[in-house]
């Protein structure tokens, strides 16, 4: 046979080349794991993963075993609430639970913690943060939390970062979140509406608030939300899951870090519009009467890009 004669077979074996799935790719395989179920390797995109997240996937058994602490800054002082809630939403998406290995480092998991990384400026010789834009999910062997697992006692423990030309930053769990909430506070142009107006808001921004909640919640895209009793005394949580009762009222279940070993509830009562959260902002500063309504505002809409780019690239990752 020569040559001539094999062309049309090599032609169409280039076809069917270009036309099949990329090269090293499973069309056919199916990811579960302890966020999603059922992920088809052929239909992977960031609204499919949304909705192919386990509806155990935010319970709070996956909750981090750290209670809202207050600390001193310079000025005045804060409370770690708003760091451990971006950080717990972090955790409910990044985190792998019952995986063969451990792939997580202190290192990287603290970086995401702080939302940056430390570095020393060439000249001055001072240290400087360099924002973190590359969120990585990460495996781990135990089914939850446990304050024996390697991974929290390290991130407890902390490690020093070498930052050459002799200087070093001591590294920890603590440490790099209470640098993000000090970032994040500071803020003040993102800010300025938490402290305008009256501690409860209209009925027309009540009604677009409670909306835009339960969109984001039907679709698994937990919501960070700041919590205004008064304009004083502010508090934020992570809403995970919602459910509609007859008397006209939403109950909005609520990741707390006041109470992180349980969910809490925040409510809608739509026949006063108004949200309603007693059992969470009971006992904070400020709050002469729990009862009262209060603000409700969605806040770092943001952070969750960085959150699916992690998601989509280690999907991709395990399809091939």
């Amino acid at each position: 046979m020569n040559k001539k004669a094999l062309s049309p077979l090599v032609s169409v074996a280039l076809l069917l080349t270009l036309l099949s799935p990329r090269s090293g790719a499973s069309p056919h395989k199916v990811i579960s794991d302890s966020l999603v179920e059922n992920l088809a390797c052929s239909r992977v995109s960031t609204d499919e993963i949304y909705r192919r997240i386990r509806p155990e996937a935010f319970s709070s058994q996956y909750h981090n075993l750290s209670v809202n602490w207050p600390f001193a800054t310079k000025l005045y002082d804060l409370a770690a609430c708003w760091s451990l809630a971006r950080t717990q939403r972090l955790f409910f998406y990044l985190a792998r639970w019952n995986h063969p290995q451990d792939s997580a480092r202190v290192s990287d998991i603290l970086d995401m913690v702080r939302g940056s990384r430390p570095y020393l400026t060439k000249y001055l010789k001072r240290i400087e943060e360099s924002p973190v834009t590359d969120f990585k999910v990460f495996t781990q062997k135990d089914p939850t939390w446990k304050n024996t697992s390697p991974l929290w006692a390290g991130l407890q423990y902390g490690y020093t970062q070498n930052l050459g030309a002799g200087k070093s930053l001591y590294r920890s769990w603590k440490g790099d979140i209470e640098q993000y909430q000090k970032e994040r506070f500071h803020e003040f142009a993102k800010n300025l509406k938490l402290v305008i107006g009256d501690d409860a808001r209209s009925a027309k921004k009540n009604r677009l608030t409670r909306n835009q909640i339960l969109n984001n919640l039907e679709s698994h895209r937990m919501t960070l939300l700041i919590l205004r009793p008064t304009r004083m005394s502010q508090h934020v949580v992570i809403a995970k899951s919602f459910r509609l009762l007859s008397n006209g009222r939403t109950e909005i279940v609520v990741y707390d870090s006041n109470q992180p070993l349980r969910d809490q509830i925040l409510t809608y009562d739509a026949s006063q519009e108004d949200f309603f959260a007693p059992e969470i902002v009971r006992g904070l500063a400020k709050v002469k009467d729990p009862q009262a309504a209060l603000g409700v505002f969605v806040v770092d809409e943001y952070d969750r890009s960085l959150i699916e780019t992690a998601l989509m690239k280690y999907y991709k990752s395990q399809c091939l």
